[in-house]
């Protein structure tokens, strides 16, 4: 995966197939994960799934290596998106990270939050967002439900993602790979 990668994911198994493989990485290069869970999964939801697919999931979370986090808390922390308290929120967690002697941050975060009404906000954080996880020591996983978001939508971020995949539940499809590019 890239430093910034897209995913545009048709189901809960298409994410969760992709997403353990991220989270597993991150944690291999001892960084701190953090989940920005989708409404519609939950916390306890989000535990339990990732629970099926990653070994000592409790052990990380109990040493605050794994944190889930609901979206509200990140994104709608005063009832409407905020992309700046967003990236406050990343670039503070990145800090706490280093400072615990941890390589950096891993984070995934839904979009399922977001709606036409938002785009202009998401598309303008997602060029921030490239900003800081390039001067940092972040990976990100920025999720994208396919059936939400349409194809002008999904390419309306080619600008500010090193990759962008799409998941099906049976195959995964490379949309768009800047990653050359971005050395």
């Amino acid at each position: 995966m890239g430093k910034h990668t897209c995913l545009y994911y048709d189901s809960e198994k298409s994410l969760l197939d992709l997403l353990h493989y991220f989270f597993k990485e991150g944690l291999q290069d001892n960084r701190l994960c953090i989940w920005v869970v989708p409404e519609w999964l939950g916390i306890e939801g989000s535990k339990a799934a990732l629970r099926e697919r990653i070994a000592e999931l409790d052990t990380h979370i109990d040493k605050n290596r794994f944190i889930f986090v609901s979206h509200h808390e990140v994104y709608l922390k005063h009832g409407k998106f905020d992309h700046d308290m967003t990236l406050g929120y990343y670039e503070a967690k990145e800090k706490e990270a280093i400072e615990l002697g941890l390589n950096g941050l891993c984070v995934c975060g839904d979009a399922s939050f977001a709606d036409d009404a938002d785009w202009s906000n998401v598309t303008a954080y997602e060029m921030a967002a490239d900003k800081l996880i390039n001067q940092k020591n972040i990976t990100a996983l920025c999720a994208y439900p396919a059936k939400k978001f349409d194809i002008v939508n999904m390419f309306s971020l080619c600008f500010s993602h090193d990759l962008i995949l799409r998941r099906g539940d049976d195959a995964m499809e490379v949309l768009i790979d800047k990653r050359e590019f971005r050395k």
